[in-house]
């Protein structure tokens, strides 16, 4: 991005008052609350280097020994040890300190984190007299504190919930004069492995006087016309304001670490204010823990904290925010979507034909005119108002065959904690599918638009870009706005398409499903007139399944609402009309279920998320034939005498096969 018309000058902080005065600003808030006599300071002496010891074994091992959360303390000592022998292993020792975060890394430091790698922590804290300390911290994902010898705060049972430096746990401590010691012991989680603590020490009463804080960066703009937008780099406060308006956001409702596209009608010729501010109830709410550094927010609420970096978007800095993703496909058109870091009109060139999209972050296309499963090269660019044009992607994608043979891939589930989902993705390519179906769960918060590009887009560009790709919501999409915008289906939410020997149907499983509802006679309807030889529902949500979101209560009824009402409400309408089976996710794994009425139950998650295990309740899954938690997708062969399903592990080993015979189609039309 450029900074060509740009001149930033820095945040200031500053106090301000009810009677409308406004105290120094300050670089620093520190600096700025200096006249403010604040209750609580930061304690200088709290260690910033801790010795850590940890183990370095593979996973399998640790989970064989189960080396995880039952591991006992270390025998206390009165001084940091020099060497760890415990629990029948030798612990490397390393001395580490906090990064300019305050986090104690340790997955940089002793390996990969998974769920169960546990560390040891010790740091030593000189007094010259007694103190009246709280202590702040976090982990990731759990930790327990000993203070001299005694057991003190800890996490172990529920976790931290939230990020190392998000809402930080507090507890109070009284310390004499002297030499103290304290050891942590730190549990991963399964995306990370990190730690970050300080402390505040008690300097006097309360607040003599109610005040609010501001924060204020300004930044000149020479010629706003030169500019295409403006985006904010860092700036995920929605209390952010642009010359006294809310900074506006692309989506609402999503939440967005930089936020791009920011029309340059909200900037002024020369000088521009990007301002935040708390009101004196706000402060109020965490006068004891301003001093804090580390932590963005404690048990009181929000601490004042604030970021945004304005960046100018000139002609030169457009491209792709996100590649295409293909989305529903016929035998004669493709359609895709993408997204820009500015609002342009973009063109596909495809087949000897353009294709426009409206000017905007977000842009569709439908490339009709095409012919039947045959590959075509495209590219996607823009145009500047100079006429200079801009090829931003160039791509291979391949319409859906004209015959009644088709090769499809069903799979589910990836909010990411590693490259799994990039094998996956690269695995699937390389068989060549004609189209593929996912059912949900992309991300870990559907929410949060940085999510989208770094854990599920850039991972798997080549095959959105190149394979026509077909999604339903999941539950860890959290109704984010920006899944409607990047999956195109021949429907919103639920929709249908006969392909072929097969009727594809999509839904969102957390609507309301009761007979006589909309959806239900959506989908009655749907099912009623199709003569397709085979049928296949897609739901986040299985009917049945034997992993932890199955789970029945004490008369075997499914603890949760949107299993419930696929059971209850969607279960009979799939048998009455004889559809071949409902292809779910959720349960991060792959299950074969042949259901009552003939239906087959698929559970097909196992893209890229957390490993599930086995429940061992007879009440949960009576109908359940094979299951094997392990990374896989499912190859799907349709033709209209027969369908085949394998489900195939990344090294190719084929686990599971199935076979149906065309339905007797209960309209009688086949």
């Amino acid at each position: 991005m450029t900074d060509k018309h740009l001149q930033r000058g820095a945040w200031e902080w500053t106090s301000t008052y009810p009677d409308g005065s406004r105290g120094p600003a300050a670089s620093r808030l520190a600096d700025a609350l200096a006249p403010v006599p604040l209750p609580w300071v930061r304690c200088s002496r709290w260690p910033r280097a801790w010795t850590v010891f940890a183990t370095e074994e593979p996973r399998r091992i640790l989970r064989a020994c189960g080396l995880k959360y039952a591991v006992e303390a270390p025998p206390h000592t009165d001084h940091i040890p020099e060497e760890l022998e415990h629990s029948g292993r030798t612990w490397r020792r390393r001395v580490l300190e906090a990064d300019e975060r305050g986090v104690l890394d340790l997955a940089d430091a002793f390996g990969q984190a998974f769920d169960g790698r546990t560390a040891f922590l010790y740091a030593e804290l000189p007094l010259d007299a007694p103190v009246e300390l709280r202590v702040h911290a976090g982990a990731d994902y759990r930790m327990e504190w000993w203070i001299d010898g005694q057991r003190g705060y800890d996490t172990l049972k529920g976790g931290n919930g939230s990020p190392v430096t998000g809402r930080s746990h507090a507890f109070d401590l009284n310390l004499e004069a002297g030499r103290h010691l304290f050891m942590v012991r730190v549990v991963s989680g399964s995306g990370g492995w990190g730690f970050a603590s300080e402390a505040l020490q008690r300097v006097g009463g309360e607040l003599s006087e109610s005040f609010g804080l501001e924060a204020r960066r300004r930044f000149v703009v020479e010629d706003p016309e030169q500019l295409i937008s403006l985006t904010l780099e860092d700036g995920n406060d929605p209390g952010l304001r642009l010359n006294g308006e809310p900074v506006p956001v692309p989506l609402p409702g999503m939440r967005y670490r930089d936020i791009p596209g920011i029309p340059v009608s909200c900037l002024r010729p020369g000088e521009n204010l990007l301002s935040r501010s708390w009101r004196p109830e706000e402060v109020w709410q965490v006068r004891e823990d301003l001093a804090l550094e580390v932590f963005s927010a404690t048990a009181a609420g929000e601490l004042p904290r604030v970021s945004g970096t304005p960046r100018g978007v000139g002609p030169r800095e457009v491209c792709l925010q996100t590649a295409p993703v293909l989305g529903w496909a016929t035998a004669s058109s493709l359609t895709m979507a993408c997204r820009t870091n500015a609002p342009v009109s973009l063109h596909v060139d495809i087949d000897g034909h353009r294709h426009h999209s409206a000017t905007g972050l977000v842009h569709h296309f439908v490339c009709d005119g095409l012919q039947g499963g045959t590959d075509y090269a495209y590219r996607v660019s823009w145009t500047d108002d100079s006429g200079d044009e801009t090829v931003l992607f160039k791509g291979q994608a391949k319409t859906l065959p004209e015959g009644a043979d088709h090769f499809f891939v069903f799979m589910g589930d990836v909010y990411p904690f590693d490259d799994t989902w990039e094998r996956v993705s690269g695995a699937v390519v390389d068989e060549g599918p004609d189209a593929v179906f996912f059912s949900g769960d992309m991300v870990l918060d559907g929410s949060q638009d940085a999510e989208w590009d770094e854990g599920f887009f850039h991972p798997a560009q080549t095959l959105l870009a190149s394979v026509p790709f077909y999604a339903v919501i999941g539950n860890h999409e959290n109704n984010g706005a920006l899944f409607d915008q990047l999956f195109l289906t021949p429907e919103v939410r639920n929709w249908e398409q006969r392909i072929g020997a097969m009727n594809i149907i999509g839904i969102d499983g957390t609507r309301d499903w009761t007979p006589g509802g909309a959806d239900h006679e959506w989908l009655e309807e749907v099912l009623r007139s199709s003569d397709a030889p085979f049928v296949f529902l897609m739901t986040h949500y299985p009917p049945f399944s034997s992993g932890g979101h199955g789970r029945v209560d004490e008369a075997g009824r499914p603890k949760e609402e949107p299993i419930r009402q696929a059971r209850d409400f969607l279960m009979p309408l799939l048998t009455r009309h004889a559809v071949t089976a409902v292809v779910s996710g959720h349960d991060h794994f792959y299950e074969r279920s042949e259901l009552p009425g003939g239906v087959t139950g698929l559970v097909s998650a196992g893209a890229g998320s957390r490993l599930y295990s086995k429940t061992t309740n007879p009440l949960q899954n009576p109908h359940s034939v094979f299951w094997q938690s392990d990374y896989h997708f499912c190859r799907v062969r349709v033709r209209p005498e027969t369908c085949t399903l394998q489900a195939v592990l990344l090294d190719g080993s084929v686990i599971d096969e199935r076979t149906w015979e065309p339905r007797n189609c209960p309209n009688g039309k086949h």
